[in-house]
C-alpha cells in the first residue's frame, strides 16, 4: 500500500524543529536528580498495536492545532489540511506508525 501521507507525516516528525530539541527526553533521568528527585525506573514503551488507531487519530487532532497556530516548520495550513485527509483514507486503510515513549518514575531523594 502507498502511504504517501503517512511518509509526509513521519518526516514532519523525525527531526526536531530548529527551535527546539528532543534531547529532553533521553536526559529525564539526569532531570530528576538535578531536581533533587531519584529516579526509581526508567524505561521505553512502544504503543501497542490495539492502540495504534486512537495514536493515529491524536495526531491528526494534533495537526489541527500546530495548523491553526501556523507552528514553524510543520507547513502551511492549507497543505496540512490535505495532507492530513489524505493521511485519514490511508489509516481507514490499515496504515500506522509506531512511536516509542519514555517514562521516568521517581520519588524525592
Amino acid at each position: 500500500m502507498e502511504t504517501p501521507a503517512l511518509n509526509q507525516h513521519c518526516k514532519v516528525w523525525a527531526k526536531p524543529k530548529p527551535y527546539t530539541t528532543y534531547e529532553w527526553v533521553e536526559e529525564l533521568p539526569k532531570l530528576f536528580r538535578d531536581e533533587n528527585l531519584e529516579a526509581v525506573t526508567s524505561d521505553r514503551h512502544v504503543v501497542g498495536d490495539q492502540y495504534r488507531g486512537i495514536w493515529g487519530q491524536s495526531n491528526l487532532a494534533g495537526y489541527v492545532d500546530l495548523v491553526e497556530e501556523n507552528v514553524e516548520g510543520v507547513g502551511n495550513a492549507g497543505d496540512m489540511r490535505q495532507i492530513v485527509k489524505v493521511l485519514e483514507a490511508e489509516m481507514k486503510k490499515g496504515a500506522s506508525f509506531n512511536t516509542t515513549f519514555m517514562c521516568v518514575g521517581g520519588k524525592r531523594a
